[in-house]
């Protein structure tokens, strides 16, 4: 129940439905191994091996004693298959005391990955600079009664990729701006879409949804925040408690000792519902800045002022920002220039019929 809407339980899903494919392909696999041999073993290799490479050739191993160490970052050793000595070798980064526990880093990574893979999860996941690699998967996938899905989707598929999977933590790397980019395609109209197709005969031309890397207009960029809203409180509606619930349950140490399974679960729902809490605000900041007037300046810049006060996420604020390269500063620069368009054209229109009466 502590891990109920956790991506950690459809991963246990996804690991019966690979034993059930090889039990199609090989029927006496069954007689071989059970599902929970196959799920044992299945862990002890994910746990356990290293990544190494022999004679050029990346592989796998698996190595007893080395398996054994404990992780811990920044790390204090490093490991190899070194050729010369034809042998895995663990080399120190640093002075370790005499009987001092000799660690090991698993790497930088979510807590899912620690979790499933090693059986434990850590209480503050945070790199040296402050960075915590927590993830949350969105599922992307066009609308089917999207009167522009099968033109979207002669774009979407370009990558290979029907139904995209994107992992987001905290941040605004490659992922973030790759489920913006799929959020944007998704709520697309038909004059925006197409006027974003009839880029083909340039070099900004999107030949995958990747590509599409800025905003397309203010309605867009509206539009692509209300389905991420949309997307995060369905995920949030999915867990049994609150991330409020779940920190409570957190200092309670007779409940949740260290190190137990309990404490685990928790460390991990707590840790997607921190990611999810941080795009929800996104979301909701973002439509709030959408919403003011383009033309009042002075007032975009106070509301920015009042966000720092606040606190806001440094990403948040920088896909917010007024500088005409971010986000929203783009946005707000498309959306000044059509109502220019139009207001000159309306103008225009205006002075012709105005003149006719005067000369009247």
């Amino acid at each position: 129940r502590l891990l109920l809407g956790s991506e950690i339980a459809e991963r246990n899903q996804a690991i019966e439905t690979d034993y059930r494919a090889i039990c199609e392909v090989f029927p006496a696999f069954a007689e071989i191994a059970s599902i929970d041999d196959f799920k044992w073993a299945r862990m002890c290799v994910c746990s356990r091996n290293f990544g190494i490479v022999v004679d050029g050739l990346r592989t796998s191993a698996m190595v007893p004693y080395a398996d054994m160490l404990n992780h811990y970052r920044p790390r204090e050793t490093k490991w190899s298959y070194e050729a010369s000595k034809r042998a895995f070798t663990i080399t120190s980064l640093q002075p370790i005391a005499s009987a001092a526990q000799v660690y090991d880093s698993y790497g930088q990574k979510c807590n899912h990955r620690f979790l499933l893979n090693y059986g434990f999860a850590i209480e503050n996941n945070r790199e040296a600079d402050g960075f915590c690699p927590n993830e949350v998967p969105f599922k992307m996938s066009l609308e089917p009664s999207d009167e522009l899905h099968d033109a979207k989707q002669s774009l979407w598929i370009r990558d290979g990729n029907l139904c995209k999977m994107v992992r987001v933590c905290v941040s605004d790397n490659d992922n973030t701006a790759l489920a913006l980019s799929c959020l944007r395609v998704m709520v697309a109209n038909r004059e925006e879409f197409y006027n974003l197709m009839a880029m083909g005969a340039s070099r900004t031309a999107p030949h995958t949804v990747k590509d599409i890397g800025f905003p397309i207009s203010l309605r867009n960029e509206r539009a692509a925040m209300a389905v991420l809203l949309e997307m995060v409180d369905q995920k949030l509606a999915s867990y049994p408690t609150s991330l409020a619930e779940d920190r409570a349950a957190l200092t309670d140490k007779a409940n949740a000792p260290p190190f137990s399974n309990t404490r685990h679960a928790l460390i991990q729902v707590a840790g997607e519902k921190e990611v999810l809490a941080h795009y929800r605000q996104h979301a909701l900041v973002a439509l709030e800045m959408l919403g003011l007037p383009v033309g009042e300046d002075a007032t975009y810049q106070a509301k920015l002022r009042e966000l720092e006060v606040k606190g806001t996420s440094k990403w948040i604020l920088k896909y917010v920002s007024d500088d005409p390269r971010a986000p929203l500063g783009v946005c707000r620069r498309l959306e000044r220039r059509k109502l220019q368009h139009t207001n000159l054209a309306g103008g225009q229109h205006t002075g012709c019929e105005g003149g006719g009466l005067g000369r009247r």
